[in-house]
């Protein structure tokens, strides 16, 4: 059973309806979120965002909105109290500026994007949530993401790794922290990820495991480099569907619930998947349980 906490008060702007009814109750001691943008846009057709640069997709919507004038600046971290939070990050963000990308930056919640470089509209749609108050991270392409432009390979020597993890970083500008795109081979591999660590670390960054495999050393490099990794606990869009998005969602908040804290992953080219993470935030909010930035839990995982 999840301990109660005294509530304290949330900062969260205009909450869509909730699309489920939840089915613990709790309350905790909430944040307040540093972001206020403008309210989720209703429901229209989704750009459908692609995984891989091997896809034939043209962007749908390829003129982004008006660039703020004032720089990007990254959420300033938050101390944790007592509570039960989630983190949702989005990935494969930048090869077009279609609605749910619209819509992401949109939401009144803090929900994480995670951007890949090298990519036509990654730059733009960086600063332009960095604007907003949403957090910003580098989805790092890694073996085996074929024939990708900036792919960490494990064939690759130390300086190697590092000037590209450099270049691909300064692809996404604002970004504070790293999550793989696939690697089932490169998060495997040791001799890589130590190298990816010792940068992460040396760069004020931090590292979100994807969970792509069961063999993955992200958590055994980060601790020998000192440091925290948090890793992914559900896929929300491992299958297709608004209806398994949902269940995946009320699956996230259960771990929450038992662990005090949950990290779920989905993609951009899942259409619709923006306006029901907005109703599941403004639920969740309502029992006291708080979707946060994702950097905001590395309170959990520091030693």
């Amino acid at each position: 059973m999840q301990p109660t906490t005294t509530a304290t008060t949330t900062v969260l702007n205009s909450s869509p309806s909730p699309s489920f009814t939840p089915t613990t109750t709790t309350t905790a001691t909430t944040i307040a979120l540093n972001s206020s943008p403008s309210p989720s846009p209703s429901e229209s057709p989704s750009e459908s965002g692609s995984p891989s640069p091997s896809s034939s997709e043209s962007p749908s919507a390829s003129v982004s909105p008006t660039p703020t004038e004032s720089p990007p600046q990254s959420p300033t971290p938050t101390v944790i109290a007592s509570g039960v939070f989630i983190a949702i990050i989005i990935d494969d963000i930048g090869y077009n500026y279609g609605y749910e990308v619209q819509a992401l930056i949109a939401s009144p919640f803090a929900i994480t994007l995670a951007i890949l470089p090298e990519v036509e509209y990654g730059p733009q749609i960086a600063k332009d949530a960095g604007a907003q108050g949403k957090e910003v991270i580098m989805h790092l392409p890694m073996e085996k993401a074929l024939d990708m432009p900036g792919t960490i390979y494990t064939w690759m020597g130390e300086q190697q790794i590092r000037d590209l993890l450099a270049a691909d970083i300064n692809d996404v500008p604002g970004a504070v922290g790293i999550n793989n795109h696939m690697g089932v081979s490169g998060t495997s591999d040791p001799a890589t990820m130590r190298v990816v660590m010792s940068f992460v670390r040396e760069r004020g960054l931090f590292f979100v495991d994807s969970g792509v495999t069961g063999s993955s050393v992200v958590s055994q490099m980060a601790a020998e480099q000192g440091m925290p990794a948090l890793v992914r606990d559900v896929f929300l869009d491992h299958e297709e569907g608004l209806g398994y998005i949902r269940g995946a969602l009320n699956h996230l908040r259960g771990i929450a619930l038992e662990k005090g804290f949950a990290i779920g992953i989905g993609h951009i080219r899942s259409e619709g998947i923006i306006n029901l993470i907005n109703e599941a935030a403004a639920a969740w909010a309502a029992e006291g349980i708080l979707l946060v930035p994702v950097s905001h839990l590395l309170h959990f995982v520091r030693g």
